[in-house]
């Protein structure tokens, strides 16, 4: 079975993006923070959402109050987001679904 293709396209804004070969990550936080290399690490070793979750929670749920994080995967696409954010997950052409992290830990699809 081949991987799923994503295109991954955002509004600019505060938010710190960091983007891998499966995965793609966009985290409300200052571009000086810890997070932002680890995050790089974690994309670079391929590690997918849940290397990502292992990061962001690390220094603790409320260390980060908005992401989005979305991997593909041979099921398709794996999305989460989290706090002020709604990402919209496209296939063929045709809204699949939107995911808002508004309430709750996060939302995922």
């Amino acid at each position: 079975m081949t991987a799923a293709r994503a295109q991954v396209s955002y509004r600019p804004g505060p938010w710190v993006g960091i983007a891998a070969e499966r995965t793609a990550v966009l985290v409300h936080v200052d571009l000086s923070s810890s997070l932002v290399p680890a995050l790089h690490d974690v994309l670079l070793r391929d590690q997918g959402v849940d290397g990502v979750l292992e990061v962001l929670l690390a220094e603790g749920l409320r260390s980060v109050a908005a992401f989005a994080v979305a991997e593909v995967t041979e099921a398709g696409i794996r999305v989460l987001a989290r706090g002020d954010c709604v990402v919209d997950v496209w296939q063929r052409d045709e809204l699949a679904g939107t995911v808002e992290g508004v309430g709750g830990l996060w939302a995922e699809r």
